[in-house]
């Protein structure tokens, strides 16, 4: 089990999927089960930013994380002080993703709540994720739609993008769930 620090907390994150979500092995969503680079990355980012208080700069504040995979950032968000953080995936990922919120809540976690939900992008059901009816106040994204399927080329390996993991609309869906979550005040980061 992987130990990310951030700042001065550390988050143990499991990668293991349970014996009955092994289907996401035989689909791009096995991705979901590993801690990437670009996730320890923007948590760093965001810890920086709220010590600057450019991020969570006030009590009360939503975040949803789209496509969370291990969850870190959003157990990051909730420890610098939102209040309610939805963190989401596909459907064989959200056990992976509710065992580490469970794992990562102690005494000295932040004072929010952190909620692990399916949701597939540009999907009409976005309201339900919003806390009391109101759009988030942070959505972030980081490096959801990686893919392994390559091709070789003259004996090199070039990542082909006609396969993403959400399928062929993934960028149009995932614009679309960024924009309908949010509000005209949201703040949104996608690295």
């Amino acid at each position: 089990m992987p130990i990310v620090a951030v700042g001065d907390k550390r988050y143990e994150l499991s990668e293991v999927l349970a014996s009955d979500r092994l289907d996401a092995l035989f689909s791009d969503a096995w991705t979901g089960s590993r801690v990437w680079n670009a996730s320890i990355f923007l948590s760093k980012h965001l810890l920086r930013l709220h010590d600057e208080r450019q991020f969570i700069t006030t009590a009360l504040q939503s975040v949803i994380e789209l496509g969370s995979g291990c969850g870190l950032i959003g157990l990051v968000a909730r420890d610098v002080g939102a209040a309610h953080v939805v963190v989401t995936d596909q459907a064989e990922i959200v056990d992976l993703l509710s065992a580490n919120v469970a794992q990562n809540t102690t005494a000295s976690s932040g004072t929010g709540n952190v909620h692990a939900a399916e949701f597939t992008w540009g999907s009409p059901t976005f309201r339900s994720l919003w806390i009391d009816n109101t759009p988030f106040d942070y959505i972030l994204v980081s490096d959801c739609t990686y893919s392994e399927h390559r091709v070789q080329l003259k004996g090199c390996m070039y990542t082909v993008g006609i396969n993403p993991i959400y399928g062929v609309d993934s960028w149009r869906n995932l614009a679309r769930s960024i924009r309908d979550l949010g509000s005209s005040t949201t703040v949104r980061w996608v690295p």
